[in-house]
């Protein structure tokens, strides 16, 4: 399935970034070239995590296990564009079945792996998936048994997969297509002719201003181009080792892969964040290059600063934009060579910029933004502008508008008619309108302040959720007549939750009470706040919205 256009298509092809690579056939050709090279890395406590012993495996052996997969789902009779949801933790598994996916023509879904049967049954009717893909257990948690029960619910699923031993009935067990040796048990599943890099590849979620959460489309160019925007800025190559310690769920992790397989590195996998391991992964696995979010540098000592800096060339500092202006962001300077910026701005794009000067901008650059920075054999990977913009003292305010390779098309389904401020909306430059307040700053070289307030969005370890999903869940406990989501920075998970809430005349509730309105709704864990705190009300603007940087004025 296609959802560029036939003038998008021609124009970014001409360019040069957009060609016929898709994701799958980037891992097939170091496959055919370093057989022997080290691909993929499992995180040392996966048996902790899913009760499996850690695997190392070359791009020969990682390039045979994604054929056998591929030729398990093609012969199980799932067909072109199907689609396929996975949920599971950042293990070679994870990389190995969406790249199969891929192979056999089918559309990846990865979900995240803290999201439960309230958001399962929300989000998966809406992608209508052909099978379900997750592991026995992630940590304590019956994954397979949550999947095979959603699968119960959902008239368009057709199979269910686990990995792991223990199985429930009705999971078949995709554990004897993943051998150490990468050996294949039978003729490995021929490439898809068909296979198309406009085709799309795989649909992630990102969090609007209501209670919905929509599903994006990205094909495999799109998903090349983001992993240029990584690739060139932070000079990645064949001989890098790459830790990830982001989900496998959104733009900016998928980006990375992106840049790894272009790269035709190491990828060395981490989950959940636990800094002693992650430190002992940078050491033993000789990571040259990570990301972090920018307040991690606070769980570190000083001697575990000192072996980031020894090892990494360079680190990326993963900002989701808009920053929320009361966070104080630590820069990262002293733990790498060097910084790359990376500005994730939802899931439309984000901006990956080296660090020149040892600050940290709190902006992006305005129009045509060319990588690698600094080289005369550029590429435009990203242009930004202010759209709508007014005149507001000495800058120009509207809101931020982009143009890339790397930019979706539309949500999924294509075809589901979308109303108000949710329709994703281009302009007729191709521009896509974010709805994010900025401002045009420093008038001797354009820059772009986002406002924050624009879009209301949390980040909770990488995982996008709307505060009004939250709003909306926490105003449905029967003893409140109005509550409030508020964010709480936190420096490895993006945002916790405070709950404010506006108890019925005459009734009350404890925190311990509220948490347990939650879990019998079967919400993810993130979605239960860490806090509560009673208000008087909840402050509202005119069209309804919540006001919340004045709710603790009602205290």
């Amino acid at each position: 399935m296609i959802l560029s256009g036939q003038e998008r298509i021609e124009a970014y092809t001409a360019s040069g970034i957009w060609g016929g690579d898709t994701l799958d056939g980037l891992l097939r050709r170091t496959a055919a070239e370093a057989p022997d090279r080290l691909a993929l890395i499992d995180p040392p406590n996966k048996r902790h995590i899913m009760g499996e012993a850690p695997l190392r495996l070359t791009y020969g052996q990682a390039d045979a296990i994604v054929d056998h997969l591929a030729d398990t789902l093609v012969t199980l009779g799932l067909v072109r564009d199907d689609v396929v949801a996975i949920q599971l933790p950042n293990t070679v598994e994870a990389v190995l079945t969406i790249l199969a996916c891929l192979r056999a023509g089918l559309i990846a879904s990865p979900l995240p792996v803290i999201w439960r049967e309230h958001e399962l049954a929300t989000a998966l009717p809406n992608i209508a998936p052909r099978a379900l893909i997750t592991s026995q257990r992630i940590f304590a948690h019956p994954h397979a048994d949550m999947m095979r029960n959603i699968a119960a619910e959902l008239m368009t699923v057709r199979f269910v997969f686990g990995f792991g031993k223990d199985l429930p009935d009705g999971v078949m067990s995709l554990e004897a297509r993943i051998p150490e040796t990468g050996k294949a048990n039978k003729a490995p599943c021929p490439p898809n002719e068909e296979n198309k890099a406009n085709d799309i590849a795989s649909l992630t979620w990102s969090a609007g201003n209501s209670d919905q959460e929509f599903t994006v489309a990205r094909s495999h160019n799109q998903w090349v181009a983001a992993g240029l925007m990584l690739m060139l800025e932070a000079r990645l190559s064949p001989g890098s080792h790459i830790l990830n310690p982001f989900p496998l769920t959104s733009l900016m992790p998928l980006g990375l892969m992106g840049a790894w397989l272009l790269s035709g590195g190491t990828l060395v996998q981490h989950h959940p964040f636990e800094p002693e391991v992650f430190l002992d992964q940078v050491r033993k696995e000789e990571v040259d290059f990570t990301c972090l979010p920018p307040a991690a540098a606070q769980l570190f000592d000083e001697q575990g600063r000192g072996i980031l800096a020894q090892n990494l060339t360079a680190l990326g500092c993963v900002l989701y934009a808009p920053t929320a202006p009361q966070s104080q962001a630590s820069p990262l300077g002293d733990l790498a060579r060097s910084i790359i910026d990376i500005n994730v701005i939802g899931e439309f794009v984000y901006l990956a910029t080296r660090r020149l000067d040892g600050r940290l901008r709190r902006t992006i650059a305005f129009g045509e933004i060319n990588r690698p920075t600094n080289s005369l054999d550029r590429v435009t990977l990203a242009e930004t502008q202010v759209s709508g913009s007014v005149l507001r003292g000495h800058f120009a305010a509207g809101k931020l508008a982009v143009r890339s390779p790397m930019m979706f098309d539309s949500y999924f389904p294509p075809a589901l008619d979308r109303s108000g401020d949710e329709r994703l909306r281009f302009d007729k430059d191709g521009f896509a309108l974010t709805g994010i307040k900025a401002l045009v700053v420093n008038d001797a070289e354009k820059e772009i302040e986002l406002l924050h307030g624009g879009v209301e969005t949390f980040q909770h370890g990488g995982v996008p959720v709307a505060a009004g999903e939250l709003d909306r869940l926490y105003c449905a406990c029967e003893a409140l007549s109005d509550a409030a989501a508020l964010p709480v920075d936190d420096p490895v998970l993006g945002s916790r939750i405070l709950a404010a809430v506006v108890p019925n005349p005459g009734m009350s509730i404890s925190f311990e009470e509220f948490k347990d309105y939650l879990i019998a709704r079967k919400v993810a864990p993130y979605k239960i706040p860490d806090r509560l705190i009673t208000v008087k009300s909840i402050p509202r603007g005119r069209r309804g919205e919540v006001l919340r940087d004045k709710v603790l004025d009602q205290t």
